[in-house]
């Protein structure tokens, strides 16, 4: 999510394929800082340049991370509930595109690239509850709101 969330700040101009690569290293640091053994985290590493490259390479992927309109990034937004309750919300991208306010959410999971449309919708459907409460703390902005889910693993978006 990290970096998804550069490469949405810093531009898709500033981050050409063969720069990820020479993150490679410093992933391997942080993962291993983060108590895993230097395979894994050499695996962890190549398996993120990897959806990332995925990502970079995907129309659906680039148009998520492009420059929109009020886009945000890992928003954090706080919202009180039955009284006294605050429950903190953390949306990986937003952004308003042509008047609708999308709320996208990244998921990693590992998903087979041949899923059809109505499988990939089946997959996305639990998320949807998440995303609804997501778009409540939008309501008051008067536009329309969409919802999607962007799995990193196949490089789609899925509307819900």
């Amino acid at each position: 999510h990290r970096y998804l969330e550069l490469i949405a700040q810093q531009g898709l101009s500033a981050w050409p394929l063969n720069r990820l690569e020479t993150l490679k290293m410093a992933m391997v640091r942080w993962l291993i800082q983060q108590g895993h053994t230097s395979l894994v985290a050499t695996q962890g590493a190549t398996l993120s340049i990897g959806l990332l490259k995925k990502t970079l390479e995907s129309e659906q992927g680039r148009w998520v991370l492009q420059a929109h309109s009020r886009a945000q990034n890992e928003l954090e937004l706080e919202r009180q509930t039955d009284g006294l309750v605050i429950q903190k919300r953390v949306i990986d991208r937003t952004f308003v595109e042509n008047g609708v306010r999308w709320i996208v959410d990244y998921k990693t999971i590992a998903l087979d690239a041949s899923f059809d449309e109505a499988g990939l919708k089946e997959v996305a459907e639990p998320y949807r509850q998440q995303l609804e409460q997501y778009g409540a703390l939008f309501v008051d902005e008067g536009l329309e709101i969409k919802l999607a889910v962007y799995f990193v693993s196949i490089s789609k978006l899925v509307i819900l």
